[in-house]
């Protein structure tokens, strides 16, 4: 009865299909489908990718999903094909159902809930992406989400921030990239307590986009008695995969870093890549002052770098690093 229940009133399979699937599966059926075992049901679904049946393979599934509600491979290929077919409604309700069902628990749910808020949001439908935002995110941290997150979410659902706490709040717990960069610009134009610690967090963030806003406000807020707390996070980033963020945290670098990060700069100046290597010089050339030169030219070649290299590490041993 469940699987009835779940397949509803039409054709679990059209009866074309399901005879050409028979045969080139090699299978003998029960005349009633509803009799047949899950594995049966997923070759259907297999074979009906194959051959771009869509709709077959979306109620294969619907009828394999009746065995085992939780099976998040079959529901993750149920909600793609609905999208695809421009279904987006019916691809929500499903996530949200199954999230809500108890089939499900713990981070899989809460991704279920992200993934309907999306099509929610896509559809317009603000007020019910907002619902299940609160409702994934109270997963995550519930005493986070009675403070802050039901505010952020209903700020969403209006199209804007309210407050800084809001913003915040969104930036450091939400999992859309595109809500995290909105929260992270909405912060950049304006000045509010505990910006410092909030823009380095974002450092972290692993969207690009959030952290080149969080180096270029660091670059511009941070205060000479801030820079011993922003410096050591930005010199992180400078050795950091990303080429493009490594540079621009070097040129931040360059009126933030302090001779606590000499050490690591040096240890960057062994990077073969030219742009990075000009950037650390220049970082270098920032703390030592006017009228040091390590005599390496604009773009030395890799025989100059070496000695550029010796030069640094003298430089700092006078001084006293080690």
């Amino acid at each position: 009865m469940a699987l009835l229940a779940a397949c509803g009133s039409g054709p679990m399979v059209d009866a074309d299909f399901r005879g050409e699937a028979l045969t080139r599966l090699g299978m003998d059926a029960p005349d009633d489908p509803l009799a047949w075992p899950p594995e049966r049901w997923r070759r259907m679904a297999d074979l009906a990718a194959d051959l771009d049946r869509p709709e077959a393979e979306l109620r294969a599934l619907v009828a394999l999903a009746a065995w085992d509600p939780g099976d998040l491979e079959v529901l993750e290929r149920r909600v793609a094909l609905l999208e695809e077919a421009g279904r987006d409604e019916e691809a929500a309700r499903l996530l949200e159902d199954t999230a809500r069902s108890g089939a499900v628990v713990g981070f899989p749910r809460r991704r279920l809930l992200e993934d309907a808020a999306r099509i929610r949001r896509r559809l317009g439908q603000f007020a019910l992406a907002a619902a299940d935002l609160e409702e994934a995110l109270r997963d995550l941290d519930p005493e986070a989400a009675d403070r802050a997150v039901p505010g952020s979410v209903r700020a969403f659902a209006e199209g804007r921030f309210r407050e800084p706490s809001e913003a915040r709040a969104v930036l450091r717990l939400h999992p859309d990239p595109e809500l995290r960069r909105a929260a992270v610009r909405w912060l950049a134009d304006r000045r509010f307590p505990e910006e410092l610690p909030t823009f380095v967090a974002a450092l972290a963030d692993p969207d690009p986009e959030v952290v080149r806003v969080a180096v270029a406000e660091l670059a511009a807020r941070t205060p000479e008695e801030g820079r011993g707390r922003v410096a050591p996070a930005l010199l992180a980033l400078a050795g950091g995969d990303d080429e493009e963020l490594a540079l621009e945290a070097l040129d931040a670098l360059e009126r933030l870093a302090t001779e606590a990060e000499v050490p690591g700069l040096l240890a960057l100046l062994a990077t073969e890549d030219r742009a990075r290597f000009r950037a650390v010089r220049r970082v270098l050339e920032a703390l030592a002052g006017p009228g040091v030169d390590d005599g390496g030219g604009l773009d030395p070649d890799p025989a100059r770098r070496e000695a550029v290299r010796a030069f640094w590490r003298a430089w700092w041993q006078e001084r006293g690093g080690a």
